[in-house]
């Protein structure tokens, strides 16, 4: 799924988050066995540094709160700027902690929790029993039913695998048409 455009830049190119990745959280205050749906970026982390010291966030500076007037009257965009404070869509991470741990009525989670035996480290995690299938996990498209054709010459390692070099089709005497 192709992530979403969130703004465009001056130029009018694509201003995204890129590809989703997953946030792991590893605090001895984090909810345990839990997966927090809401939807993040890298700004999440300066977001919740907002939250946890009580800062004035960075959208909301003189300099920046300027900065979006700008963006609305010269590029007739809003949320042009810092995206801890004012930008829909942006979560300060708040909900991946525990309530209780954090007030103090529960024990925070001990070290060992989130120790990764070496067995699982250096092995593939479908040999060591913890690939997404064994624990549960189903990308949205096997889970919607998506067929995605992975292309024949897709290689996912080439640092690490090179993929064999065959020549240029126009070197091999194929016509090349330009559009």
């Amino acid at each position: 799924m192709p992530p979403p455009v969130t703004k465009w830049g001056p130029d009018g190119g694509v201003v995204s988050n890129g590809p989703r990745v997953p946030l792991i959280m590893l605090s001895p205050f984090a909810r345990a066995h839990a997966v927090e749906p809401a939807a993040g970026s890298q700004a999440s982390l300066v977001k919740f540094a907002d939250v946890l010291f009580v800062l004035t966030p960075l959208a909301q500076l003189p300099d920046e709160a300027a900065a979006r007037v700008t963006g609305r009257q010269v590029f007739h965009q809003d949320n042009l700027g810092p995206d801890d404070a004012m930008t829909p869509g942006i979560d300060d991470l708040v909900g991946a902690f525990d309530p209780a741990r954090l007030a103090g009525q529960a024990a925070p989670l001990p070290a060992g929790y989130v120790e990764i035996p070496d067995q699982n480290v250096t092995r593939l995690p479908a040999a060591s029993g913890m690939s997404c299938r064994s624990v549960g996990i189903v990308p949205t498209d096997i889970g919607l039913g998506v067929h995605n054709e992975i292309p024949a010459d897709f290689n996912p390692r080439p640092a690490t695998n090179p993929s064999p070099q065959r020549p240029h089709p126009a070197a091999a005497g194929a016509v090349s048409r330009s559009h």
